[in-house]
């Protein structure tokens, strides 16, 4: 059962114990006899704030308890539990918590791209050091060893050039 339905279930009940229809507790609340109708059959969950009007105006306080524990959430970035007020998706606490959580998926991505430019750039470099290889070393061989001690490119090592930790390293 959805929190629409589960809400919508109770306004039912409390209403036909009220004996109050929908065309008046909208009047009461000042919403439309068409939107109170479908939060009674479940089709929508009402916003907090027309919630609370709702079960005053019924004077029925498991109305408000009810949407209360319907739209309590925990922030996505602290934790802390809320009141979700504006919509049913509200992920956030606060405009701090939606602004860290907005920084905190930006610098994720910013990583994410500087990696795969970084890729893209070793993989550039590693073309570039094996033709150097190839063409220009006097040694150099098919299998990129270079058996020459003073080869100017590379003494002794797989080419292209070496890689420390992401980093190019400079051949002197």
């Amino acid at each position: 059962m959805t929190p629409a339905q589960r809400w919508g279930n109770e306004l039912r009940s409390v209403m036909r114990r009220r004996d109050v229809s929908c065309v008046e507790l909208g009047d009461g609340i000042a919403f439309s006899s068409t939107t109170v109708e479908n939060w009674r059959l479940g089709y929508t969950l009402p916003s907090y704030e027309s919630a609370i009007a709702a079960a005053e105006y019924l004077h029925w306080g498991r109305l408000k308890s009810l949407i209360i524990e319907l739209r309590t959430r925990a922030c996505e970035r602290c934790g802390r539990d809320f009141i979700g007020k504006q919509n049913s998706n509200q992920r956030y606490c606060s405009k701090r918590c939606r602004q860290a959580g907005y920084d905190k998926a930006r610098l994720a991505q910013r990583g994410i791209q500087r990696r795969e430019r970084v890729g893209r750039l070793l993989a550039v470099w590693q073309d570039v050091g094996d033709r150097m290889c190839r063409e220009w070393c006097p040694g150099g061989r098919e299998d990129n060893l270079c058996p020459d001690a003073s080869c100017p490119i590379q003494e002794q090592e797989l080419c292209p050039w070496p890689v420390t930790d992401g980093r190019l390293e400079r051949v002197a």
